[in-house]
């Protein structure tokens, strides 16, 4: 039995450029997620900086432990730079 050549090469090129196609998809949904989860750190830190810099109590604490970490950095980084200017 003869092997079609050409029609060997187009099955590995579109099996390789299907596996490029589904790579290139799969690592954008992970920078989404990671840009996500940055945005959210960010948000929860600025909210506690503010609280922190108003002098305030602390307040309600965030619903998730990552973002309450966040929260509580910000609120001590907060606390410090609001004492500077007392």
């Amino acid at each position: 039995m003869e092997w079609n050549w050409p029609l060997a090469a187009v099955v590995i090129a579109l099996l390789f450029f299907g596996y490029c196609a589904y790579s290139v998809h799969e690592g954008g949904r992970s920078v989404d997620r990671v840009l996500d989860s940055s945005l959210t750190a960010q948000q929860c830190y600025g909210a506690g900086y503010e609280a922190g810099s108003a002098g305030g109590p602390r307040g309600a604490t965030p619903e998730s432990e990552e973002c309450a970490r966040w929260f509580a950095m910000g609120y001590s980084e907060g606390r410090r730079a609001g004492s500077a200017f007392r």
